[in-house]
């Protein structure tokens, strides 16, 4: 959550501030435990509804807690009516949320969001599906602000490169296009497909950088970038195109630059918000 807060850019903000516009309540979906709602309210952005979203019953579970010790360093409570009911409540009681929270699939459970105001899905749309982004917008209505943050675009860049780090990301970007559950994802083309079927429907769009860097300087960003390593080496240690003796060569070499303190790398995500 450190680099996503970190990289998250101020697009949203931007365009709440240029356009006037007060939102009132927000459906997030696929939205863990709840970062992004987090993020929103360490800049003042107050909302009277928000119903998160996730079929990871541990992620839900666990937002609470994450909420109640963010909630102690900016000036605001939690209030548990149930298991799936809060409040957010401003320390001088001016701002009043209502928190739902639902166990489900989104790809099955999309159908309400035109009863809120911004619909958010946080570093999820290279795993979405064509087809279920053609039914998200087939059912829209107008003046609505649709917000895609932390959106993998297929850059990946290192500031100490290997010989293999060109191949390896070039594989794993076919692999994040590959069935994840519900069909063939978007993976990089995310904003690709997303701007054409805006232009399609003739919606306002906005486009932001919003990149991991992520350093090795600490154990911690050493700790993080060797997760990010695994990640890619997860993904490709079992697929039919990878040469495994590469796949792991470069991981034996990337580690090596991590350990050393001489990695950094780079990787590329957008922020996208669209006014329907």
């Amino acid at each position: 959550e450190y680099y996503d807060d970190q990289a998250r850019s101020n697009l949203l903000i931007k365009f709440l501030s240029t356009n006037n516009i007060k939102l009132n309540t927000m459906i997030d979906l696929g939205g863990g435990t709840g970062s992004f709602m987090r993020w929103c309210y360490s800049r003042n952005i107050y909302l009277e509804k928000i119903k998160v979203i996730d079929n990871d019953n541990n992620l839900l579970k666990n937002l609470p807690k994450f909420f109640m010790a963010h909630a102690k360093k900016n000036n605001y409570t939690l209030m548990k009516n149930n298991m799936k009911s809060y409040q957010i409540i401003s320390n001088k009681k001016t701002h009043v949320t209502k928190l739902e929270l639902q166990i489900a699939d989104i790809v099955n459970n999309y159908q309400e969001i035109n009863h809120y105001n911004l619909i958010s899905f946080s570093a999820m749309l290279d795993l979405l599906t064509r087809d279920f982004m053609k039914k998200i917008f087939s059912i829209i209505k107008r003046d609505k602000i649709l917000y895609f943050t932390l959106c993998f675009n297929g850059r990946v860049k290192w500031n100490s490169t290997t010989k293999f780090d060109k191949y390896i990301i070039n594989n794993f970007n076919k692999d994040q296009k590959t069935n994840k559950g519900n069909g063939i994802a978007l993976g990089s083309d995310g904003y690709k497909y997303i701007k054409a079927i805006t232009l399609k429907h003739g919606y306002e769009l906005h486009k932001d950088d919003s990149s991991w860097l992520i350093k090795s300087d600490t154990i911690e960003k050493q700790v993080f970038q060797k997760r990010y390593i695994k990640t890619i080496y997860d993904a490709l240690k079992n697929d039919d195109i990878t040469d495994k003796k590469i796949l792991r060569d470069w991981k034996e070499q990337r580690l090596n630059l991590i350990t050393d303190k001489l990695s950094q790398v780079c990787v590329g995500h957008d922020d996208i918000l669209i006014k329907t």
